[in-house]
């Protein structure tokens, strides 16, 4: 049951954001994602990074790594301990049909699933919009 919050695709402001890390985070790094995916890796991309998003690369040591790089086994390790949603996703093995990305944006982040033939996806239970359903 849906507290009022409209659907993460109703609201223009995700809208206009999730369409523009389409084309200007995800297209122009396309072909690197997909040859980290390929290779069984998961690829973090930095896109439009708030404050608190600076803050977590700083203490990562990836302020300077550019807008991609591919998460390391102690950042993947690290992330599994955030939550059982990154958990699991992380635990899913990516593959030549189905690769993951990691994005920092604003003052968080989303896990993105990209399955071939399919397109683009959040996570399922990813995103706070789906914390607030009950």
């Amino acid at each position: 049951m849906n507290n009022g919050t409209p659907p993460l695709a109703a609201d223009p402001g995700i809208a206009e954001l999730m369409d523009r890390l389409l084309r200007d985070g995800i297209k122009p790094h396309g072909r690197r994602i997909a040859e980290l995916g390929l290779s069984g890796r998961i690829a973090c991309l930095v896109f439009e990074p708030g404050p608190t998003a600076v803050v977590v690369l700083k203490a990562m040591k990836r302020e300077r790594s550019g807008p991609l790089f591919p998460l390391s086994s102690f950042e993947i390790g690290q992330l599994a301990r955030s939550d059982r949603t990154t958990a699991r996703w992380l635990a899913t093995p990516s593959s030549g049909i189905k690769q993951k990305i990691f994005v920092f944006v604003h003052e968080g982040t989303l896990l993105l699933n990209h399955e071939r033939g399919r397109g683009y996806s959040l996570e399922p239970g990813s995103t706070d919009w789906e914390e607030q359903v009950t």
